[in-house]
């Protein structure tokens, strides 16, 4: 096999089925097995280990110091809201304990209570943000202050209130500039704290390398060290991490069929090699030693599994396959695919180059790609592009009409066959009871699945299986279209979360909006979607896509009216004047080219616009309103 001499970097997958028997399958099934067994043990003592961790004080201290920087240096209605939901919290809980222990509850005093102690608590950190705030003030220059905003109101009317606006304009953006620098330097300061009390406790990347040898001895004849750390510990550590810095709440632990893959680095657990024109896999197995008596004795692991399993590798004489795989692989993994009711398997090579640019009998590149800026909008289902080499609209969810009306049938017949064998789990209005008192304590639910309801579900899940895969078939054709516009790629930066969020205070239509909303998204995938095409402009050497914050306000500009317009502004278009309308999607994909974030508005060159304008009615994206 070949090598690449020089190695830029970039790490790039390929994805080859394996040709199994049923022997092998069984032994891969069986360290799959294993390996969860070995993440749930290792889970658990590191979950113990961070108990033993924040019991200490100094833990405790540095959390409550990291939270107060937060509250000093945040927005006080963003910290006023924070509160609202720990309090409110905390009243539910309150109220919902004393409803089991005991008939007799006074909603309203324990209420009262802690909305006393969150009043207390807000007035407390009100005067510590307003000592905070003067700290700040007497770092800054008030006589620089003064100068520059007698140099902005020179040309203007030597009225004293104009001065004294921009005097307080001045003074609070370099107050909030300090007070966001003072909080930066506060919390990393906290954070390197933290940083040490977490390396101490061995809460590190190689401190899991370390600890999962504990837990592989028992299954030493089948999970080798190496495959335990990039199996195990590498992902337990980015769960750990995602806990410690990021917005991770809780680490859960693994059901035994739930992991699908084994990884190893390429070197030792499993390798590939090559014999008579194929490629194989060597999953390799090692001996038992056991010491006794000063000597040490070697067994062979159950049914001769220290022999290694040679599956061979199904690849196809195309020049694809072919040049990735003379690059040099730096890791291997094995995946199991649940494909038609029953479990496919298949092998995935890093390896270290760029993705093989396809190419035609001719020898040209498959998929051109143009030069220059392209602005991108996503709503709902749809996508719109624009830029200086054309216009491009498409339907991110093709097919999924179909999708949705198979899935909601099968749906529905689930949902009656699980009522039906499980009435005792819904209240009296039909909704799946929070669990069920046994001996005054509160336990999980235990629900009745009959083989009906099981073959259902197999259905749904490989629906959603096709649904995925063609879903993918079609994004990746959109993104080769997207790259004949151009290479640098410019997207609103658009919140596609489908948290339902607090629905009481809203109204039937705005739930059935939100909803409509929420369901557009599971079915698009636009984060997925925008992943795929950063991962193919890096294939590419070129910069990731760029999201650009548009304010709520500057979200509603109609260039034909000049002003904001919200109103101007359907369902699919946006009016133009009395009788035309364009694209919304199109027409937004063409502002973000022209948003300056300095300035939060658009520049928009007369030329720019009449061009779009023609664009847009030579590509049939203009309406008459009466059409």
């Amino acid at each position: 096999m070949g090598k690449i001499n020089k190695y830029d970097g970039v790490t790039s997958v390929i994805e080859l089925p394996l040709k199994t028997e049923k022997w092998q399958e069984d032994r891969i099934n069986k360290k799959m097995k294993n390996i969860a067994a070995i993440y749930n043990a290792m889970l658990r003592y590191e979950l113990d280990k961070l108990t033993c961790l924040k019991s200490s004080s100094e833990w405790q201290e540095n959390e409550r110091t990291i939270s107060h920087i937060y509250d000093l240096t945040k927005p006080f209605e963003t910290v006023k809201k924070k509160y609202d939901r720990i309090y409110e919290f905390k009243i539910k809980s309150a109220i919902k304990e004393q409803d089991e222990s005991s008939d007799d509850v006074d909603k309203d005093k324990i209420k009262e209570t802690f909305l006393a102690e969150k009043k207390e608590l807000l007035e407390t950190l009100e005067a510590d943000r307003k000592a905070f705030e003067d700290e700040i003030l007497q770092q800054i220059d008030m006589d620089a202050i003064s100068k520059k905003a007698k140099a902005q109101t020179k040309k203007k009317s030597q009225s004293s209130d104009i001065y004294e606006d921009a005097v307080n304009n001045l003074l609070s953006k370099k107050k909030s500039e300090l007070i966001e620098k003072t909080g930066k330097v506060m919390l990393k300061e906290a954070y390197g704290i933290k940083g040490e009390l977490l390396k101490n406790a061995k809460f590190t990347q190689f401190g899991f390398a370390s600890d999962v040898a504990m837990f592989t001895k028992h299954y030493i004849t089948s999970i080798g060290a190496n495959m335990a750390s990039l199996t195990v510990a590498n992902p337990m550590w980015v769960a750990f991490s995602e806990y410690f810095y990021g917005n991770g709440r809780r680490i859960k632990y693994k059901k035994p069929d739930s992991i699908d893959a084994i990884r190893t680095d390429g070197k030792s657990g499993i390798r590939l090699i090559f014999e008579n024109e194929k490629y194989y896999l060597l999953i390799s197995n090692s001996p038992y030693k056991k010491e006794k008596n000063g000597n040490v004795y070697t067994f062979k692991s159950c049914y001769g599994q220290a022999n290694p399993i040679k599956i061979e590798v199904k690849m196809d004489d195309k020049e694809y396959n072919r040049e990735m795989m003379n690059a040099k692989i730096s890791g291997i993994c094995i995946k199991r695919k649940l494909i038609r009711n029953r479990y496919r398997y298949y092998v995935q090579f890093s390896v270290r180059r760029h993705p093989y640019q396809k190419k035609d009998a001719d020898g040209n590149l498959k998929h051109s790609v143009a030069r220059g800026k392209v602005g991108v909008c996503i709503w709902r289902d749809v996508i719109g592009a624009y830029s200086s080499n054309g216009v491009k609209f498409f339907n991110l969810a093709s097919g999924s009409e179909k999708y949705d009306k198979e899935r909601g049938e099968l749906s529905r017949k689930m949902d009656e066959i699980l009522r039906m064998n499980n009435p005792d789990n819904f209240d009296e209005k039909g909704r799946i009871k929070k669990g069920k008192i046994v001996d005054g304590k509160r336990v999980r639910l235990t629900w009745v699945k009959s083989n009906l309801y099981k073959d259902l579900s197999m259905q749904y899940r490989e629906l959603s299986r096709r649904f995925v895969e063609n879903r993918t078939i079609e994004q990746n054709k959109i993104i080769y279209d997207l790259l004949t516009l151009g290479d640098e790629f410019y997207i609103y930066d658009g919140n596609y979360s489908t948290i339902k969020g607090n629905l009481e205070d809203k109204s039937i239509e705005e739930q059935k909006k939100k909803a409509d909303r929420r369901r557009s998204i599971q079915t698009v995938a636009p984060y997925m979607f925008i992943s795929k095409l950063n991962n193919k402009l890096a294939a590419l050497g070129c910069d990731p896509v760029v999201k650009v914050n548009v304010s709520n306000d500057t979200y509603w500009y109609n260039h034909a009216k000049g002003r904001q317009d919200k109103d101007s502004f359907g369902a699919n278009y946006m009016m133009l004047n009395s009788f035309e309308s364009v694209n919304h999607t199109i027409y937004r994909a063409f502002l973000i080219l022209y948003y300056e974030s300095k300035t939060k508005q658009y520049v928009i060159p007369e030329e720019d616009w009449k061009l779009f304008l023609e664009r847009t009615k030579n590509t049939s994206f203009l309406r008459a309103r009466n059409e």
